[in-house]
C-alpha cells in the first residue's frame, strides 16, 4: 500500500488543484451538511495522476485513501470515497462495508456521474453533480417491503395466523371462523383444480378434431 498524505479535511481534498476557492466552499459545505443529516461520511479526493501517486491503478489507489484515512470507520462503517483522476480521465467511488448490497450498486453506478464531466475537465460541475445524485440515492425513502423487518412481519403474521386458524377448529369445530377459513380455503382449491382440468378437456377434445380435418403440406418461402 503507499502511504497517502494526510487529508486537510475530512470532506474534500483537491490535491489536482482543479475547483476554484469558491467551488470547494460550496462542496464543502454540502458535503458537511450530509454529514450531520446522515452520519454517513463522503470525501472527495482529486489527484493529478494515479502514476503519479505510485499506485497500480485507481483502485488501489482509492482503497489506499480510504483505508489510511479511515473513512466512515463507525458502528455503521458507512464511508463513501470519491476519488477524481485529472490526467487518467477516471473516478473511482470507494464504499464501506456497511452498505447493504443493493444500495452499493446503485451507489457504484453514480460514478459516471463524476467522471463523463472529467473528460471535458468540467470538474466542479462533475463533482456536484456526482454528489448530488450519491445523496439522493442514499436519502431517499426505502419502501416498506425493501426494509429488512418487512419479511420477518409478513412471516410472523403468516405464522400468528396459522396457529389462530388451527386453535379455533380445535376449540370451536365447525362452529368457529377457523373451520369456515379453512373450508373456504379447500372449496378454492377444488374449484381451482377443476377449473384446470376441464380446460385441458376442452384442448384435448380441439386437438383431436383438428387432427382429424388437417390438410396435408410442407412449408416453404416465395
Amino acid at each position: 500500500m503507499y502511504k497517502v498524505q494526510f487529508p486537510d479535511n475530512n470532506f474534500l481534498n483537491d490535491y489536482a488543484g482543479v475547483l476554484k476557492p469558491a467551488d470547494v466552499s460550496n462542496i464543502k459545505a454540502n458535503l458537511e451538511k450530509f454529514n450531520h443529516q446522515t452520519g454517513t461520511e463522503l470525501s472527495v479526493v482529486t489527484v493529478k495522476n494515479v502514476a503519479q501517486s505510485r499506485a497500480t491503478n485507481i483502485d488501489a489507489l482509492a482503497l489506499d485513501f480510504f483505508s489510511s484515512w479511515g473513512i466512515g470507520r463507525t458502528v455503521s462503517n458507512k464511508g463513501i470515497l470519491v476519488l477524481i483522476s485529472k490526467e487518467d480521465h477516471r473516478a473511482f467511488i470507494e464504499l464501506g462495508e456497511g452498505f447493504p448490497r443493493e444500495l452499493k450498486a446503485e451507489l457504484n453506478a453514480s460514478v459516471a456521474n463524476f467522471a463523463d464531466p472529467t473528460k471535458s475537465e468540467r470538474f466542479a460541475e462533475g463533482i456536484n453533480q456526482g454528489i448530488s445524485s450519491l445523496i439522493g440515492t442514499i436519502m431517499r425513502p426505502v419502501p416498506l417491503n425493501e426494509r429488512k423487518w418487512f419479511k420477518a412481519l409478513v412471516f410472523g403474521i403468516g405464522v400468528a395466523f396459522v396457529i389462530s386458524v388451527i386453535v379455533s377448529c380445535i376449540v370451536t369445530g365447525e362452529g368457529g371462523w377457523g373451520f369456515f377459513v379453512v373450508s373456504a380455503l379447500v372449496n378454492g382449491l377444488m374449484f381451482a383444480l377443476a377449473v384446470l382440468a376441464s380446460g385441458r378437456h376442452r384442448r384435448h377434445s380441439w386437438d383431436s378434431f383438428m387432427g382429424h380435418n388437417r390438410y396435408g403440406g410442407s412449408s416453404g418461402s416465395w
